[in-house]
Order: C-alpha cells, then sequence, then structure tokens
C-alpha cells in the first residue's frame, strides 16, 4: 500500500463517521452486507453536466484557459456533492502539472475507498474535460460528445455506486476527470507519475472518450490479461441494457489504439476504452449538445457502471 492511499482511506474512515447530504441520486455509505446493483440517474442530471461542460454558448476549453479552469471547478464541486475522497495535491481534487506551453492545467481526482484485503487494488475511470486548443482568438470548438458526454459519466458513474444503504466496495475506485488530453496527455502522465494505486495494483482501467452518439453500436476495446472473461460479462451487461455491443481486441498485447487508454495499457494495466465512434464534427462548432443521442448515452452509462460495479465489488 503507497503512503498516499493509506493516508486517503484513513480519511475515508474518518468521513464515514460524518452524514453526507449528497444530490442527484442519493449518498454514501458503508453498511455492510450485499451490495445491489449500480442504481440509474436522472437523464436530466447528466444533460445538465454536458451541457455545463460543453460550453454550447461557445468557449476556449484548451488546457490551461480561463474556461478550462471553470470547467476544473465545476467538476470539483461535482465530486463533492458525490461523495467522493478527493485525491488531489493538499487534501483537494486537484492534480495540477505544467504543459509544454509553459501553462498550467490540473486534473480532477475522486475516490470511493475500498475495504478489507481488497483495499489496495483499485479500478480507475477515467475522461478528459479539455478541449482541442484554438488556432485564432474568434474560432470555437463546442465539445458536447467528444468529451463532455465523457467527462460528465464519471460523474454519474459515482452516483450510480454510491446508492443509499449500499456496503463499501471491496476494491478502490479512482475516477479521473483527465486534463492536456490534447497537450500530449500531459494530465495523463502526470496520473502515471504520481498514482494512487501502483501499477500492478490496477485491475482495471476505463476510458470513457466520446459516448454520446450511439448510433449502430458501442465499440469497446479491450487489453490486457483475464480479457476473455472481461468480454463475455461485457457483452452480457450490454444485452441487460439495450446496448449493441461491438468488443475490439482483447489481446494480452500491451498496445492500443485506443486513445487516452494507450499510456495506461503500456503501463501493463488492463483497459477498457469506451466509445460510441469518431464523427465529422469532432474538434468542430457543430459537435454540440443538440446532436446527442442522450437516451443511448443513458445506456451506455447503466452498462459501463455495471461492468465497474463488477470489478470494485471483484464479483
Amino acid at each position: 500500500m503507497t503512503l498516499k492511499l493509506r493516508h486517503l482511506l484513513k480519511t475515508a474512515a474518518l468521513l464515514a463517521t460524518i452524514p453526507l447530504l449528497l444530490g442527484g441520486c442519493g449518498s454514501a455509505s458503508t453498511a455492510s452486507g450485499p451490495q445491489p446493483a449500480p442504481g440509474n440517474c436522472n437523464l436530466a442530471d447528466y444533460r445538465t453536466m454536458v451541457e455545463q461542460l460543453a460550453g454550447d454558448s461557445g468557449g476556449h476549453f484548451a488546457a490551461g484557459s480561463r474556461d478550462n479552469f471553470k470547467a476544473m471547478r465545476y467538476l470539483e464541486s461535482q465530486f463533492y456533492n458525490a461523495g467522493l475522497v478527493p485525491g488531489g495535491e493538499y487534501g483537494r481534487y486537484r492534480q495540477c502539472f505544467a504543459m509544454d506551453n509553459g501553462g498550467r492545467a490540473c486534473n480532477v481526482v475522486g475516490i470511493i475507498p475500498g475495504t478489507g484485503a481488497l483495499a489496495t487494488e483499485a479500478v480507475v475511470v477515467a475522461a478528459h474535460f479539455d478541449r482541442h486548443p484554438m488556432k485564432r482568438p474568434q474560432d470555437v470548438t463546442l465539445g458536447a460528445d467528444d468529451n463532455a458526454s465523457g467527462a460528465a459519466g464519471l460523474v454519474m458513474i459515482a452516483r450510480m455506486l454510491q446508492r443509499p444503504v449500499v456496503s463499501a466496495p471491496r476494491r478502490t475506485m479512482i475516477l479521473v476527470a483527465l486534463n492536456g488530453s490534447q497537450d500530449n496527455r500531459a494530465g495523463l502522465k502526470t496520473y502515471l507519475q504520481s498514482p494512487i494505486v501502483r501499477h500492478d495494483k490496477t485491475k482495471l482501467a476505463i476510458v470513457l472518450h466520446r459516448i454520446g452518439r450511439l448510433e449502430d453500436q458501442l465499440k469497446v476495446t479491450l487489453t490486457g490479461i483475464d480479457d476473455a472473461r472481461r468480454k463475455t460479462m461485457l457483452k452480457a451487461d450490454a444485452k441487460a441494457k439495450g446496448v449493441p455491443v461491438r468488443v475490439v481486441g482483447g489481446s494480452r498485447r500491451a498496445t492500443c489504439q485506443c486513445d487516452d487508454a494507450a499510456p495506461l495499457a503500456a503501463k501493463g494495466i488492463p483497459t477498457m476504452t469506451v466509445t460510441t465512434g469518431t464523427h465529422q464534427d469532432v474538434g468542430k462548432v457543430g459537435d454540440n449538445s443538440h446532436k446527442l443521442n442522450w437516451a443511448g448515452a443513458r445506456k451506455v452509462l447503466d452498462t459501463v457502471a455495471q461492468t465497474a460495479h463488477r470489478a470494485i465489488y471483484a464479483l
């Protein structure tokens, strides 16, 4: 167990003695007993978060910008409201780093602590919230699907897994809103350099990247060991939620063409990249919230929450 994780688990134990009034889907609890399946959150909550992070009225959400800082503050408030333990520096949610252009930006990191013998193992769920840098001051790049849909999904999954009267998970869950994805993945590299849980103890990393435009099917790319079992369970979860899914890869190789999951796979961490695919509006003003398939996005999140639930409870 790393010193940082030991400190966070002690902090979580203290916080558990204080009742938390949480919005959305209910409050956290450390009650013992059977763990029910994850709940379904109100779709209106998810839509509100996506619209806040997308900035449909325009904005420059590239890492280090003023609007990017506002998005970071917004995610901090949502992590707090979801009852997540801060996983950043100095007891905060922020994990800050210097960018190649000399600026500074921060990831937002929250934790659902595990209990018992498996608490030193972790499941990571990650999604970037920064946007493509602007070429000209008058440019506007909306990012409802790429990647407000994924970043807001982090909060929704946290809410779904922290239902009232449930037992604490066996494994620790780490939720990371990544910054600097468009700046050579600076945020992910920062997290990998200072992980809360060692790489060999991270049993699964789920990356949400453009999950808001479900059409024909959901695409999931797997890397790492035990891929056949994960593939079978994932297909079962997707079928139960009414989501057509195509599972790609499932190899033991630590390489993949899977965006933000690639550096994780290179560390030997089993990964699961979830996406509804690319489209012509990526990085353009056409990537607005009006074009999202909201009902489809909810089904995608229900599926991912169920898979994450299996992972943190070691079912």
